[in-house]
Formats: C-alpha cells, sequence, structure tokens
C-alpha cells in the first residue's frame, strides 16, 4: 500500500502536486524527486520553499512530522528514565520508536540542543535527570564521602589505602559514581565532591577578570597545593572552561561545562 500511493503521487502531472502528496505519505527523498521530474536545482529550490518542511540527511520531511518526532523521542527518552532510576542514558540506536534509524541521533541532537536533554559520552538522558545509585554504589560512596570532603582530597592512591580497596578495584568502582554525577574526576589521580568545584570555578573566574590566572595565583587564591592546582587547572581546560596561553590561563567558557555546577 504504501508503494502504490508512492507511485499514485508521482503520477500527478505536475512536480508540485507531487510534492505536496509525496510530504503527505513521509520522508521524500530528494535525490529521487529530482531525478524523476529532471529539475533543475532551482526548480527544487521553489518547490521546497513554497512548503512548511525542511532538508534532513538529504531527505524533506514536513515540519509538523519533524514535531511529532520530536515529541516521541523526548517521550520515550523520559519514560524510560521515569520507570529505571538507574538508568543513565539511551544511544540513539537504543530508542523504542517507529521512527527511521536515519533521523534518530539528528532529533536526538536538536532536543540536547534545546535543553530539554543531555548528552554523556554518546548517551542521552533527560536534562533534570539524577541516575539512582544501586546499593553497592551507595555503599562506596558512603565510604569515600569523608575522605573526599574537602578543597583538597587525597590522591587516588591514597584514597585507596584510605578506604582498604586495591587501586585498580577502586578505580573501577568509582566510574559510575562519576557517571552519575555524585563525584567529579579532575584527572585520572584524583576525585571532586561536586560541592567543591564551584569554589575553585569563582576562584578562577575573579582571578582572570582581575589579576593574572597563573598555577601559582591560583594555587594561593584556592588554598591548594600546586600539584592539585595544575590538576584543577588541566580539568578547566579540558572542558573548555579556560585556555591556556603558556603560563597564564583566561575563562573563555561557561562554568555550565564543567560537571557538578
Amino acid at each position: 500500500p504504501s508503494r502504490l500511493r508512492e507511485l499514485q503521487a508521482y503520477a500527478q502531472p505536475d512536480p508540485e502536486s507531487g510534492f505536496k502528496k509525496l510530504l503527505d505519505i513521509g520522508p521524500l527523498d530528494l535525490r529521487a524527486f529530482t531525478d524523476c521530474w529532471d529539475l533543475l536545482p532551482a526548480d527544487v529550490d521553489e518547490i521546497v520553499k513554497s512548503a512548511t518542511c525542511s532538508t534532513h540527511d538529504g531527505f524533506i520531511v514536513a515540519d509538523a512530522l519533524w514535531a511529532e518526532w520530536l515529541s516521541l523521542t523526548l517521550d520515550d527518552v523520559q519514560s524510560r528514565h521515569k520507570a529505571d532510576r538507574s538508568l543513565q542514558g539511551l544511544k540513539a540506536n537504543e530508542l523504542n520508536v517507529a521512527i527511521p534509524e536515519r533521523f534518530q541521533a539528528e532529533l536526538l541532537n536538536a532536543l540536547t540542543t534545546d535543553g530539554k536533554l543531555t548528552q554523556q559520552s554518546g548517551h542521552f538522558l533527560p536534562a533534570a535527570h539524577q541516575a539512582d545509585l544501586s546499593p553497592p554504589e551507595v555503599a562506596l560512596f558512603d565510604q569515600i564521602r569523608t575522605h573526599l570532603d574537602q578543597q583538597q582530597p587525597p590522591s587516588l592512591g591514597d584514597l585507596a589505602k584510605q578506604v582498604r580497596i586495591p587501586i585498580a578495584t577502586l578505580q573501577r568502582d568509582l566510574k559510575p559514581l562519576v557517571g552519575k554525577r555524585r563525584i567529579v574526576q579532575i584527572s585520572s589521580n584524583r576525585y571532586y565532591l561536586p560541592e567543591y568545584i564551584t569554589p575553585l570555578i569563582a576562584v578562577a573566574a575573579r582571578l582572570s577578570e582581575s589579576a593574572t590566572l597563573t598555577v601559582r595565583e591560583f594555587r594561593d587564591a584556592a588554598g591548594i597545593g600546586r600539584n592539585v592546582a595544575i590538576e584543577v587547572l588541566e580539568y578547566f581546560d579540558s572542558r573548555g572552561f579556560t585556555k591556556r596561553n603558556g603560563d597564564t590561563r583566561q575563562v573563555v567558557g561557561d562554568p555550565d561545562r564543567l560537571v557538578g555546577t
């Protein structure tokens, strides 16, 4: 039936009428339409401009259908995270929606740009979603929290000694806590509680505006050691919050780029 509808649309006496009928059916392959009618690019542009539609991956999609797909995609992501609070996002190929697969990644990215979804390592989740911890994760978080509850938390090696867990095991088990934003990994060797990142952001912003943002000035203003100051500033650099120029740095980005703000 869908193929017959498409053939009937192509049987219209002129390309304009055929275009409208094809657009009502679903995504329209623009190249196939152009080749079928042997149209010039300028003619195609005029036909497309006359309709309420947009181009996506070489296909023309009616604006109403695109809006419907956006709604379906958002509903799917939100409902599944509501049903499973430990869920940490969905990949584009994990959606349960009746939408052609070729458009799903673009839909997710559009919802992310609008601020309705967030993206973490290729996984999409509701902007306000806070994944719950599993019982083992809760136990580990309770165990390490008192040791991280300071402006200069211990290195990974020292933390492993304090909680009596092998370094490799601890590093592996901390990954879910980072993914669920209970802790912030600023380097391969150090983790922070999110509430201690905000004051460091304020220090960097103040120094960037009124003084020189160097490792030394940042170290002294933040009240932390040199090695930790370097790790924090390099974390800021990696997130696009600061930009290094020789021995100095400048705040160039939004603090929302930093985990835990």
